[in-house]
């Protein structure tokens, strides 16, 4: 049998583009770099003036593949054509993959979607299942199509949701769930012999962006709704705004107190301040605020 050298089985490896970034798209990457059996060959990623939460520099990794710096992957089509991957993964990017692109690689790029699909479609749908207090959440890898997050689906992870965990702490079980969903489903995709389950569109719901009105306390609902928003758009996201007092804050953290409800007590205000701790009233509770940043 003939040998073959180094050099040809390098050449010989099967070819992938990663469209996207964040701490998710790096998880995946090392992963790929590490075993060594698949080739990166282009990384189109955020510009450097666009750093979204979870931004990445890939800077380091320009020794190992070619990087773009694009919101607008359709613009290379001809050098993504030129490449002809065997798959393109989309991870960790906010923005649709126009069809262009999508008809040229049919049944070759796959992304990710922070939700139990069909549940959950649309923008901004891990702080809404922590504002509505999920404790499970999911991770569903799909085959992209030109219908956004009603591509089939190819596999699924779970994970628990716990009270005490703030939108940051879901992201870094995200970004898990998608390095495991990789791990299990690579060489199938490759190989293009992944699943494909389509989507029961009769089942599907939706969510729409988040708006500044999404991100205000109101002091009239009970506390665990209160801490729930908190919770979904603290660090790195923009934060729970609430007046109190005349006063503007920005709340990243908090939780309930011990403290009996008194009479005189007046929701939306001061009850006591402990140290940097302010104590305020809900309709049901009282809430200790143990961060939070005045704004105005």
């Amino acid at each position: 049998m003939q040998k073959h050298s180094k050099s040809y089985l390098r050449k010989t490896k099967k070819k992938i583009i990663i469209i996207g970034g964040l701490s998710n798209g790096k998880k995946i990457i090392d992963y790929i770099i590490e075993k060594n059996k698949y080739k990166i060959e282009l990384l189109i990623t955020y510009p450097k003036t666009k750093k979204p939460p979870r931004f990445i520099n890939f800077n380091k990794y320009s020794n190992k593949f070619k990087i773009i710096y694009s919101i607008n992957p359709e613009r290379y089509i001809k050098k993504i054509n030129t490449i002809n991957p065997d798959l393109i993964i989309v991870i960790g990017w906010s923005f649709i993959i126009k069809k262009g692109l999508l008809n040229l690689f049919k049944n070759k790029i796959i992304g990710f979607h922070p939700s139990d699909l069909p549940k959950d479609r649309g923008r901004s749908v891990v702080a809404w299942q922590i504002e509505e207090g999920y404790s499970k959440m999911c991770v569903s890898l799909f085959h992209l199509n030109q219908k956004v997050d009603q591509g089939d689906i190819i596999d699924k992870n779970f994970f628990k949701i716990y009270k005490n965990d703030y939108v940051n702490d879901i992201l870094s079980k995200i970004d898990q769930s998608c390095l495991k969903l990789i791990k299990k489903n690579l060489n199938k995709l490759i190989n293009q012999k992944a699943l494909r389950i389509k989507q029961n569109n009769k089942n599907a719901t939706y969510r729409n962006l988040r708006t500044y009105e999404n991100s205000i306390i109101d002091w009239n609902s009970n506390s665990k709704t209160i801490i729930n928003k908190i919770r979904a758009i603290s660090k790195p996201y923009p934060g729970a705004i609430a007046t109190i007092n005349n006063t503007y804050y920005k709340i990243w953290k908090a939780r309930l107190s011990n403290l009996k409800i008194k009479k005189n007590y007046v929701i939306g205000t001061i009850i006591k301040k402990q140290n940097s701790f302010i104590f305020v009233r809900c309709i049901d509770k009282i809430i200790i605020l143990t961060s939070y940043e005045k704004i105005r």
